[in-house]
């Protein structure tokens, strides 16, 4: 089946790879097998059955979401591809940034399942930093109970 490229999302934290992974199959409601996770330039054949691809960018970004993956479904998972994204932050517990509507604009994923859409400048090293706006949502997230706050009280 083709895939069809979707997003970018970049993580503010570096992911566990095998945790990614079930996350993104719990999300997009596959099995886990189901779910192709590869590095660019990786030259392993990919599995003929995966629903869901993930491709990490090997290279770090600069500022605040230096890890990046490529994400890519099958044309009938399209649809479900922004709740999905809002559910993998919130299984693993980060800040996820995907592309919005326009170029100015960036949807901010947020570990208790929200999502908003931010405007975001790239700095001169072409890395995105949180903006105070986003320090704001970030933090509201962490007090409604992000699975990582409500482990520590």
């Amino acid at each position: 089946m083709q895939l069809t490229m979707m997003s970018d999302i970049l993580f503010r934290d570096v992911p566990n790879p095998a945790r990614l992974r079930e996350a993104a199959a719990r999300a997009f409601d596959v099995p886990v097998a189901q779910v192709n996770l590869r590095t660019v330039g990786d030259l392993d054949p990919v599995d003929p059955a995966s629903r869901v691809q993930l491709i990490r960018q090997p290279e770090r970004l600069p500022g605040d979401f230096a890890d990046r993956y490529g994400l890519g479904v099958e044309p009938n998972l399209v649809d479900q591809v922004g709740p999905a994204v809002d559910t993998i932050a919130h299984i693993i517990d980060t800040v996820l940034l995907t592309d919005a509507d326009d170029d100015a604009e960036m949807t901010l994923h947020l570990p208790d399942g929200t999502r908003h859409t931010v405007r975001l400048a790239q700095d001169d090293d072409d890395g995105f930093r949180i903006t105070p706006e986003m320090r704001r949502l970030i933090d509201g997230a962490t007090r409604r109970g992000s699975p990582a706050a409500v482990a520590s009280e």
